[in-house]
């Protein structure tokens, strides 16, 4: 189709109305929240316990286009009111300049903040992530070194996650269903954010996107123990969020004792609710 070529002087007058439409859309919601933002649609909130896929579940939505994922964890609902709204204002000006509507953002211990993300944002998304207790526990402690630690984090993030079960606003996804029905399961979450379906979210793999902080060479000297495992996590994660075949379902097999998987089976009620009921026959 024929494009008119726009002349330097109706350039300017077409940014200008484009300006003013923008300052139009933003100025009441910078009034109306004293500053701390550019005016978007309620955002998506991933959480649930670690280890879960959350971080994955990210990089998905990071593929669709009317979304802007943020890259790191923020756990901004956790800390002060100003630092949350300077944080809140980053992500709205972010999406807006990118051309977005809405962002997505993702911090697992959010899972024990979920009244104070609705009071900030009464429409938003909540997206809690689970998976098969056997392999979360088993994840987080091979990461901690400490199985009491890591069952003692599965059974606090989800008896808070399964509080919110009811509410409209939040949707529970499964890692082993996204795994067994990738589409399918996307298709319902999609639906549930209110999202037009988008191709894209199946070659997610195929859309750039940098989650975590960029991994710079350590000096030698200020290599430490703690530091080292730290960079393996994260070296270990970007390798997992790049790869559409990485499949953790089943890793408990090789990662637990018989007596650590008895204490995790203990917690029967709170493995029923969350759909894994078939794990304790």
């Amino acid at each position: 189709m024929y494009k008119e070529k726009l002349t330097v002087p109706q350039k300017i007058r077409r940014e200008c109305r484009r300006g003013w439409e923008r300052t139009g859309l933003n100025v009441g919601y910078f009034l109306r929240t004293r500053g701390r933002g550019f005016r978007c649609e309620d955002p998506v909130l991933i959480t649930g316990c670690g280890h879960t896929g959350t971080t994955w579940l990210l990089r998905v939505l990071a593929a669709h286009p009317d979304l802007h994922a943020v890259n790191f964890e923020s756990s901004f609902a956790r800390w002060s009111d100003h630092r949350e709204g300077k944080m809140v204002a980053r992500f709205n000006k972010e999406t807006v300049c990118r051309g977005k509507k809405r962002w997505v953002e993702k911090t697992p211990k959010h899972v024990r903040h979920l009244d104070r993300i609705f009071r900030l944002f009464p429409a938003g998304r909540v997206v809690v992530m689970v998976r098969d207790p056997r392999d979360v526990v088993a994840s987080l402690k091979k990461r901690s070194g400490d199985f009491e630690e890591a069952l003692e984090r599965w059974v606090g993030d989800n008896t808070h996650a399964e509080e919110w079960r009811e509410d409209p606003r939040v949707h529970f996804v499964r890692y082993e269903d996204l795994k067994a029905g990738f589409e399918e399961a996307l298709r319902v979450l999609v639906d549930f954010l209110d999202l037009p379906w988008s191709e894209r979210l199946l070659d997610y793999t195929s859309t750039q996107f940098r989650f975590l902080q960029d991994l710079k060479p350590v000096a030698p000297s200020a290599v430490d123990e703690e530091s080292t495992g730290h960079r393996e996590h994260l070296e270990n994660r970007k390798r997992q969020i790049e790869q559409k075949d990485y499949d953790g379902r089943g890793r408990w097999r090789n990662d637990l004792e018989e007596h650590e998987l008895g204490r995790i089976l203990e917690q029967g009620d709170l493995i029923r609710k969350q759909g894994y009921g078939d794990i304790l026959e």
